[in-house]
């Protein structure tokens, strides 16, 4: 994702980094279930345009892995 704004593709990248990261340690279940902790469903999001950027990454990661299709059972 290309955002225009310095600050706010920072946070996007770290936050897209960290979810990948978190899928390779953790797994994606655990990852998911990290990023719905934090973030739980159905919630209004009321931090910080940075803070919000950084979601959308760590989403975004997701995202990706679960189109991918990769075998989430592999680790718990």
């Amino acid at each position: 994702m290309i955002i225009d704004n310095v600050k706010l593709q920072s946070a996007y990248d770290l936050g897209y980094e960290s979810a990948q990261l978190n899928i390779i340690e953790l797994g994606f279940k655990a990852a998911r279930s990290m990023l719905n902790y934090t973030y739980p469903p159905g919630r209004p999001y009321t931090g910080s345009r940075e803070g919000y950027y950084y979601m959308k990454g760590e989403f975004d990661a997701l995202f990706k892995e679960w189109e991918r299709g990769a075998n989430y059972d592999a680790r718990r």
